[in-house]
């Protein structure tokens, strides 16, 4: 492998944050605030999980009850993060440049679930990319055909797109108390995660790529509809 391949496969997972990023978040200190603080929870989820794999023998050979176990604490960061946004959610809008209307609340959940996606896809692929840029290749276990670091970049490419739609939706129903919203947020993340084993255990990879990507549609057309909801009903009681 090149470093030009290296650089696509980069380009892959990450031009979409990279995008956005450039040509919004970067204009709002508060945004860019918020993108790092749902980052570090991320990360800080990662830490108690992983020193909980450690910690426990049998984990270490169970990979569906290591990714079950991560997960929760994934989704445990995630309501520390709406906790934060519900109490300083004024305080942000009042000091920069955001206004405090219908779609901050997106608005902030967007920036936040993107954060999460781009922390978890520079985890994800810092040890595969550092590979990938060395001699020979590894051909993927379900794909022997293809590349293990092109299949790799595109599961972290969904993650990026789901981790930020996942929070849209999840934040919706923490604000206007539409908990089941959130719980379809958690039963998705578990069955995407528990996904991804599928192409580390040698099953073709069309197993995991399609239905990921089919969820990305799915929970993409989701957030584009609370979002509308929320724009198109101001009077919508959110939680105070």
């Amino acid at each position: 492998m090149t470093l030009a391949v290296v650089f696509g496969c980069s380009m892959i997972t990450f031009s979409f944050p990279l995008a956005v990023f450039a040509m919004w978040i970067r204009k709002s200190p508060e945004l860019v605030i918020l993108m790092i603080s749902s980052g570090f929870l991320w990360l800080l989820s990662i830490l108690i999980s992983s020193g909980l794999w450690f910690a426990v023998s049998p984990w270490k050979d169970d990979f569906y009850w290591s990714v079950c176990v991560s997960v929760f604490f994934q989704e445990i960061s995630r309501v520390i993060f709406f906790l934060i946004v519900w109490k300083a959610e004024k305080g942000l809008a009042s000091v920069g440049s955001i206004k405090l209307d219908t779609m901050a609340k997106q608005k902030f959940a967007f920036v936040g679930g993107l954060g999460v996606g781009s922390m978890g896809a520079i985890f994800l692929l810092e040890s595969v990319l550092g590979e990938a840029g060395g001699p020979g290749t590894i051909q993927s276990p379900g794909c022997t055909n293809i590349s293990f670091f092109v299949i790799s970049c595109f599961i972290g490419c969904a993650f990026v797109y789901l981790h930020t739609f996942w929070m849209v939706i999840a934040m919706d129903g923490f604000f206007y108390k539409r908990y089941w919203q959130s719980l379809l947020v958690v039963a998705l993340h578990f069955g995407s995660s528990l996904l991804t084993v599928a192409n580390a255990e040698g099953l073709d990879c069309a197993v995991s790529l399609a239905p990921l990507f089919a969820e990305v549609l799915l929970t993409g057309g989701m957030s584009y509809y609370v979002t509308k909801r929320a724009h198109d009903r101001p009077q919508a009681t959110a939680v105070n």
